[in-house]
C-alpha cells in the first residue's frame, strides 16, 4: 500500500475527474502522488525519519501530512492533464503545503512526527533569533 490512496485523492478532487485522467493515462496517478511524497522527503528528510513517516498506511498517517500531500498530488495532476478544476484553488493549496513544509524544514513548525536519531532537533537546545532589522531615522 501506498502512503496516498486513491480514496485520499476522491475526498479532495471529484471522482468523475479521477476517473477521466485514469482514462487517459493509468500511469498518472501513480507518478504524480509519488513525486509529491517525493517533494515532501526532500523538505522534512534532514529533521524527520521520512522512511518511516511514509511507510505508514491508513489510520497510522499523520492527517496533516495526508492533506498537504494530496494537495501537492492534485496539484501535480492538474499541471499533467487540465480536467477543468479551479487551477487558482489548487495553486493556493499547493503554495499552502509547500509553505507548512518550508515551515517544517526552518524548525518554525515542530509536527508530531518521527524524529531522525540524529537531528539537531534532539539537541536539548536549538539556538534561533529574530531577522535583523534595519531601523533608519
Amino acid at each position: 500500500m501506498a502512503f496516498i490512496e486513491e480514496t485520499d485523492l476522491a475526498r479532495a478532487m471529484r471522482q468523475e475527474y479521477i476517473d477521466e485522467i485514469k482514462r487517459t493515462d493509468d500511469a498518472l496517478i501513480p507518478h504524480c502522488t509519488g513525486s509529491a511524497i517525493a517533494e515532501m522527503k526532500t523538505y522534512l528528510r534532514e529533521t524527520y525519519d521520512v522512511d518511516t513517516i511514509f511507510a505508514k498506511t491508513a489510520a497510522q498517517r499523520n492527517s496533516l501530512l495526508v492533506t498537504f500531500a494530496v494537495d501537492i498530488a492534485i496539484y501535480n495532476l492538474i499541471e499533467a492533464v487540465p480536467v477543468g478544476v479551479d487551477v487558482e484553488q489548487r495553486r493556493l493549496r499547493y503554495k499552502r503545503a509547500i509553505d507548512w513544509l518550508i515551515g517544517v524544514q526552518k524548525q518554525n513548525i515542530m509536527p508530531d512526527l518521527p524524529i531522525l536519531a540524529d537531528s539537531p532537533a534532539q539537541s536539548a537546545i536549538i539556538i534561533k533569533s529574530v531577522e535583523r532589522r534595519e531601523l533608519r531615522y
